[in-house]
């Protein structure tokens, strides 16, 4: 969960150590604007060079392959 003080560099870890062991996780957001949720979102994808798979509410999905893959995303 992300609140008040933003991401901080224990949160870039804990997302960087959760997308290394899981590589699908959900955050939540606390912001006070949607504006606000939106640049939070982009900016942790964009460090954690995730694909933001969704923003609804206040909950931020997102995907990065680890080394050695888990899922098998299907090609369309």
């Amino acid at each position: 969960m992300i609140a008040g003080n933003g991401l901080t560099k224990n949160v870039s870890t804990a997302i960087e150590e959760a997308l290394e062991r899981h590589e699908l996780i959900k955050i939540k957001i606390k912001a006070d604007s949607r504006e606000d949720k939106e640049s939070l979102a982009e900016k942790i994808s964009s460090q954690s060079n995730a694909t933001r798979v969704q923003l609804i509410g206040h909950v931020l999905t997102l995907y990065r392959q680890a080394k050695e893959p888990m899922l098998v995303i299907p090609k369309k």
